[in-house]
């Protein structure tokens, strides 16, 4: 298991004897984000100092340091297969990088607005990209393009999670989570958080959401340190 900290630390644990295993050091900030490469036992990290760092996990070596955003990193993908990393930013650009040579292959510009989510569909060499007002599917193989792009001018996207089985979940800035079909973009439906809908007076907003592995439950977190469990029932 890892484990991202404010504090500029990454960290591996055995679990199975609860003790500390590893200790990867190299950012300069804060790390918000960690994403685990079981193929080739890397890990790739991105945080506040603007960088993606990738890490031997065997050895907790930094093999590269990917440089080029200017702003804190917000999203963190991967096509581990074809040894691509994704990275996207409050500077409102995402990414593309050769991992294996610690290059960045292309660089998409989405106009400032910044980059909430990154999720790889590596089976449709696809991306899927959340913002604070859309959705992007975009493809990423021969040519990289948008294929399809899902557009809010009512409400605000705040956090984004994808299923195992390929269902996207947003929350917007009213208490509502949105689904929808990340191999489409189908829309799918939606819900309302009771503990916002019914308490509009605590300006409370979802911060979180989180399929567990089954895809069974849906787990929803709010800055009021509200969190309620959600079941599937179809």
């Amino acid at each position: 298991m890892f484990s991202a900290s404010l504090d500029k630390s990454i960290k591996s644990w055995d679990v199975g004897n609860l003790r500390l295993s590893k200790h990867f050091i190299g950012h300069l900030s804060g790390v918000y984000l960690i994403r685990y490469n079981d193929m080739f036992k890397l890990l790739y990290s991105g945080g506040r100092d603007n960088t993606c760092r990738i890490w031997d996990c065997l050895t907790a070596k930094e093999i590269h340091c990917l440089s080029g955003h200017y702003k804190p990193i917000t999203g963190l993908a991967g096509n581990f297969q074809n040894q691509f990393v994704f990275t996207g930013s409050e500077d409102g650009v995402i990414k593309i990088w050769d991992s294996k040579e610690g290059e960045c292959i292309r660089t998409l510009d989405f106009g400032g607005t910044r980059i909430k989510y990154l999720n790889s569909q590596e089976k449709n060499n696809e991306i899927i990209s959340g913002t604070s007002s859309s959705i992007y599917r975009i493809y990423i193989k021969e040519e990289i393009r948008v294929i399809k792009k899902i557009t809010s001018n009512k409400y605000n996207f705040e956090c984004f999670t994808t299923s195992n089985n390929g269902i996207i979940a947003v929350a917007d800035n009213i208490g509502r989570v949105h689904f929808w079909n990340s191999f489409n973009l189908m829309y799918k439906g939606n819900f309302i958080d009771p503990v916002i809908s019914k308490n509009r007076l605590r300006r409370s907003v979802l911060i979180s959401l989180k399929f567990d592995l089954s895809n069974r439950f849906l787990l929803s977190g709010d800055n009021k340190n509200d969190i309620i469990v959600w079941e599937k029932k179809n």
